[in-house]
């Protein structure tokens, strides 16, 4: 049996795998990619932490402090903070303190925060040397909520910031 599919969306790392999975037919670019190019671990800093808030992003703003971010926005009253592990646990205990609800997450890294900068500039190289080309289906952006435009795919600053900032798979 075949399965046809209209649209793709992938969650954090998921949406550039969405992307790619979309451009299977020219497996060698994916390969360049992934074998050659694909930005090292080392790149990222691994001494953070994310945690998920029973909270509305407004909320979750207020909570807030140096060093922690909001790294994905997946519902009304779903949040996820990111950034350095202790200032993580700190708004989580806060959280909680205050009757909410906080989990930690089990990640190897912070991801959407400012431990994602170190291997920016490296994931911009990777994109330069890839042909960005549209995909055939549609894609939702988990940058904006909305479908993503060919423009949008095709622009490493889109990439960038995907990898960078908040996530709204809550707006998908």
């Amino acid at each position: 049996e075949m399965l046809n599919c209209y649209q793709v969306w992938g969650g954090s790392d998921g949406e550039p795998a969405g992307w790619l999975s979309l451009r299977l037919a020219e497996i060698s670019q994916l390969k360049l990619t992934t074998k050659r190019f694909a930005p090292r671990p080392e790149k990222q800093r691994s001494d953070g932490a994310m945690s998920w808030l029973g909270l509305s992003e407004a909320e979750a703003q207020g909570y807030l402090i140096e060093g922690v971010e909001i790294a994905a926005v997946n519902g009304p009253r779903a949040v996820v903070i990111s950034g350095e592990s202790q200032a993580v646990q700190r708004v989580g205990a806060e959280v909680e303190r205050r009757g909410g609800k906080s989990r930690r997450l089990a990640v190897s890294h912070a991801f959407h925060s400012a431990h994602m900068d170190g291997m920016l500039e490296q994931y911009a190289g990777v994109l330069q040397r890839v042909e960005l080309r549209a995909p055939q289906l549609a894609l939702m952006s988990n940058v904006t909520g909305k479908r993503a435009s060919e423009q949008e795919l095709r622009s490493v600053q889109y990439w960038l910031k995907q990898a960078r900032g908040a996530v709204r798979f809550g707006s998908c």
